[in-house]
Formats: C-alpha cells, structure tokens, sequence
C-alpha cells in the first residue's frame, strides 16, 4: 500500500508553498527498494541538488533499535534532509521506522513532522507472514494501516511527566482509571497494539483491573482473561526498549523489566 507524502518546505525561515514533486517523485523511487535501503546510503544520495556545498549537510540520527516479535526489529531514526528545488532551499523532515527481519529490510514507515500524511513500502509476503503472526498471537485481525498508525504513535511510557505530575502512578491514562472494569476494552486493545509503549500501558492496566474481586462474568470472560494475562508475561518477558518521560524530561529510551 502506498501513502501519499505532505512535505515540509522552509525558505529563509519562511514556508515555501511551492509544489515540491520532483523531491517526492526521488525519495519514493528510491525507498521503493525496501531491500536495498539503508541508512548510509541515504546520507550519500543526492535529492534535487543536496550536494550543493551551500546547503546544510543532511542530518540523520538513530533514536533506537529495538525488538518487535517474531524476531522483527524496529530502527527509528530522526531525518532531516535538505534539497534544492525551484530555485529554493528545502528541508524535509521525518521519522523513519525501519522494520527488519534477520538483518533484511522488511519494510520502510516514513512519518514527515507536523504532517498528517505518511507513507510506507513493505516486502508484502514478510510483511503479510509477521501480521499475521501477530493476528494469530494477540488474537486480533489486523490490517497494514493498523501497523503503521501503531508504529508512529507517539505514546511516551511513564506516569511522572512534566513539570508538575499527578501522584497517580500507574492508575490512570488518558483519563481512564485503571480500577474501572468498564475501560477493560480500551485496556486491551493497548495490549494487542504493534506498538510497544501502548502495549506497556496496556499491561499495567490490566494488571491493575485484575486485582479487583468478582468481576469476570461467564466462561468466554474467564477465557479472555487468561489470554490476557499470558500476553502480559509475553511483553514483559520480551522487553523492548521503550520511550520513556521521567519528569520534565523526555526522550530517554530504555527497557522497564
């Protein structure tokens, strides 16, 4: 599936609101090749007159490399590449997340900053054979917009963040109380998320929900339950790294088990 690409353009600090096609139409042909991609040969291709010496030198930075399941890893990296285009300077922004499998690129998600649209290529039978994996597992049915919406979600892990935190760690996201058994549906599609954060903050929850008494209600309950709980140990024996807030900072990425 193919994702339309919104470009962030800036000139002498202003927005450029010129077309920026000829840029796109390079960057897609070229991260096509999900195969072949990486990260070092990125930073040597030239877009639209990047090597002119007067623009600023490309700029891309890993974030992390983590584990995913199925042996499938995550590598995000932060990108910033500069191009010249109609006579201006450009500079394109965005989050890669590099999805691979045994060291083989299985798919490239690029997420442009400040931008609702993104775009992804995938090796569709690697791609196909890990979401299912995943469907068979967390007992889902899940399609590939899912996997990419999940994977770009910008979920921090923690319950101290900001300058001034509640004192409710581990009961409560995003308004929904961990002692309440009505929000167990939304607890549980945290659990089966692709996203790590996500399914972290889905295990708390739902360790915390079960601490409650008399609350399962029939056999098909009771079966969930248990899925639930075996799901918990999976993430937490697969430790991903996670990003993390401590505070007022944020951005330090570490395992939490």
């Amino acid at each position: 599936m193919r994702y339309t690409v919104i470009l962030i353009t800036l000139f002498c600090c202003s927005l450029s609101l010129y077309p920026q096609k000829n840029f796109e139409e390079e960057l897609v042909s070229y991260l096509s090749d999900v195969a072949n991609f990486s990260f070092d040969e990125l930073s040597k291709k030239d877009f639209g007159g990047s090597s002119n010496e007067n623009l600023p030198k490309k700029y891309i930075n890993e974030e992390v490399t983590r584990d995913l399941d199925f042996g499938v890893k995550e590598s995000i990296y932060q990108v910033r590449l500069p191009y010249i285009e109609n006579d201006e300077f450009t500079l394109f922004i965005a989050k890669f997340h590099l999805l691979l499998q045994d060291s083989t690129n299985i798919g490239i998600i690029v997420d442009p900053i400040y931008e609702e649209e993104k775009y992804a290529f995938f090796d569709e039978g690697k791609i196909t054979e890990y979401m299912l994996k995943h469907d068979s597992l967390y007992q889902t049915r899940t399609t590939k917009d899912d996997l990419i919406k999940d994977l770009i979600a910008y979920e921090p892990y923690g319950y101290m963040c900001g300058m001034a935190p509640v004192m409710n760690m581990g009961t409560q996201k995003d308004g929904l109380s961990f002692d309440d058994f009505k929000n167990i549906a939304t607890f549980r599609e945290w659990l089966r998320s692709y996203n790590p954060e996500i399914q972290t903050y889905g295990l708390d929850a739902i360790h915390h929900v079960y601490k409650k008494p008399n609350f399962l209600i029939g056999e098909e309950e009771k079966r969930i339950a248990e899925h639930d709980k075996t799901l918990t140990k999976h993430i937490a024996k697969r430790n991903s790294t996670l990003y993390i807030c401590e505070g007022c900072v944020i951005g330090i990425y570490r395992k939490v088990f």
